[in-house]
């Protein structure tokens, strides 16, 4: 990176990453994501067996910060700031 910031808006889209949970051998598929400014909509494919979703987040693919657990749901938006970030969904079983 040069040291300049650059808005993640973009670059959130090329960055999500997908993992599989224990729910299911088949990963949830990723469908592109909806950008509106800094608002970032992600959706995803039901997994069978899973009972639930975690997104996981951070700045280098692979080094997660933390994560969120949306339920049940196929979709989530997520206010994003500047900066990269990589994201990633597991299946809940």
């Amino acid at each position: 990176m040069t040291g300049r910031v650059l808005r993640s808006v973009t670059a959130i889209a090329a960055a999500w990453l997908l993992s599989a949970g224990v729910a299911s051998a088949q990963a949830p598929v990723m469908a592109v994501p909806t950008i509106n400014g800094n608002s970032v909509t992600f959706t995803w494919s039901a997994t069978a067996g899973a009972t639930g979703y975690r997104l996981d987040y951070g700045v280098a693919s692979g080094a997660y910060l933390g994560g969120l657990t949306v339920g049940n749901v196929t979709q989530y938006n997520v206010g994003a700031p500047n900066g990269t970030f990589f994201l990633r969904v597991v299946a809940l079983p």
